[in-house]
């Protein structure tokens, strides 16, 4: 079913998309497994609780999670829920300690085996604090709040275990400060670090080219560069695409979404992205998501950083 705003965790070789919005149908709890070697999706089983979209998702030690989110009363959420694959043919749900408040619009990541969730939107409007879920006591353990603003549906890539976090949106107003989380800084507790802001100038005053601010950005990792692409900026929604080398702390623009040949893909905001490695290599894969703003779409991409065109697509 077509959706926007849904979510995703990888386990293993295989990717779970689940939850979202669907204009016709309201909010969704179904999930689906996708197998790369047999470009197949299979229907798992649904989530508990309330559907909802705009909830997070992370994987740890071969577990999924999925939380917060918003439902279709309108009420924000702060169930959390952990996904066994190896259970029955279809995975089970459990139930895991709550979120501490309830919210929307949140990040996930994971660095060197440790799972965080932070940002997004409560009640009051936007934050930028930062939690550590801990499996083994099931407990959520408040750590160092991301540096600058408060933030709201922006974008997260994790490369070499250093999570890297920006733009999004603070009470309307397009965020444009860009860090980087560090765990191996402060005794192994972490830091945040200041980055070049989406500015289009760097520390000096210079114009540098780089990705305009955005909300419900889509990103990925391949090897050493993380990728961003779509989401909505303060003009539209888009379909560009950058790679971003923390090395030098630079973005080099990539193909176009919406100049792909021979097939166009479609502008959108809300998008689900992932990372998944095959036996010919590792991929960025992007799929569903809306635009104008109430087509929601269903199809399903996979990009190649190195630009060869697979032969069977």
């Amino acid at each position: 079913m077509a959706r926007s705003y849904a979510l995703s965790f990888v386990i293993g070789d295989s990717a779970y998309v689940g939850t979202g919005l669907n204009y016709d149908s309201g909010k969704l709890a179904d999930f689906w497994k996708y197998d790369p070697s047999s470009d197949v999706w299979s229907k798992k089983s649904s989530l508990p609780g309330n559907a909802r979209c705009q909830a997070v998702a992370f994987a740890l030690d071969g577990k999924g999670y999925v939380g917060t989110g918003i439902d279709s009363a309108g009420n924000y959420l702060s169930d959390f829920y952990q996904f066994d694959p190896t259970i029955g043919s279809k995975g089970k749900w459990t139930y895991v300690a709550d979120f501490p408040d309830a919210r929307i619009g949140s990040i996930a990541f994971v660095v060197k085996g440790k799972a965080f969730v932070g940002a997004g939107r409560i009640s009051g409007g936007s934050v930028k604090d930062l939690w550590q879920y801990d499996q083994i006591k099931n407990t959520w353990v408040q750590q160092i709040s991301i540096y600058g603003s408060k933030r709201e549906n922006a974008f997260v890539m994790v490369i070499n275990d250093i999570a890297y976090v920006g733009s999004g949106l603070d009470y309307g107003s397009y965020v444009k400060d860009f860090y980087k989380f560090d765990i191996t800084q402060n005794g192994g507790q972490g830091a945040w670090l200041a980055l070049n802001g989406l500015t289009g100038k760097n520390a000096d005053g210079k114009s540098i080219i780089q990705p305009s601010p955005r909300k419900f950005g889509a990103t990925f990792t391949i090897g050493n560069s993380g990728y961003l692409t779509c989401g909505t900026s303060s003009i539209a929604e888009e379909g560009d695409t950058w790679q971003y080398d923390p090395d030098t702390d630079t973005w080099v623009q990539y193909y176009s979404f919406t100049k792909n040949t021979p097939v166009a893909g479609s502008i959108r905001e809300g998008a689900v992205s992932f990372t998944l490695t095959t036996s010919t290599g590792e991929y960025g894969y992007l799929v569903t998501g809306q635009y104008s703003p109430f087509v929601q779409l269903k199809d399903f991409w996979k990009f190649d950083p190195l630009g060869v065109e697979p032969n069977n697509k």
